[in-house]
């Protein structure tokens, strides 16, 4: 038996050579470029607006499962990872203001307008009135 250290970059080359490919799953971007550009213009024409009396809020999911682990493969086509049917997930909804953090909500139901609602209703007017 051989015991020989290999570095990861000479493994990576040799599978690279054999044709196999280091990915991660495809996924897509979250903002176009176009999209960025906005939000950069946005913030310029805002830079000096008073944000005293602003409430930001925003949503977000996450999600057990997801795959983020790199492998080597040949067909990328044919690369599937096995997933749960059912994949435990949460959505956070959340409120801030100059002050910090106003509100934080945790909910599994898909957001939909009335649940949107719903949650201003509930969560956020409350929570801006006991200010």
């Amino acid at each position: 038996m051989h015991h020989k250290l290999v570095s990861t970059s000479t493994i990576s080359r040799h599978l690279h050579e054999y044709g196999y490919k280091n990915v991660l799953p495809q996924c897509t971007h979250m903002l176009t470029s176009d999209e960025k550009q906005q939000r950069v213009q946005w913030a310029k024409k805002h830079i000096n607006d008073d944000f005293n009396t602003t409430i930001f809020t925003d949503e977000s999911s996450f999600q057990l499962f997801r795959n983020t682990v790199r492998r080597w493969a040949k067909n990328l086509n044919q690369e599937f990872k096995c997933s749960p049917k059912n994949r435990q997930k949460v959505h956070v909804w959340d409120a801030i203001s100059v002050k910090g953090i106003l509100i934080c909500h945790t909910f599994r139901c898909n957001l939909d307008g009335p649940y949107y609602v719903s949650i201003l209703e509930d969560y956020l007017l409350p929570a801006v009135t006991s200010e």
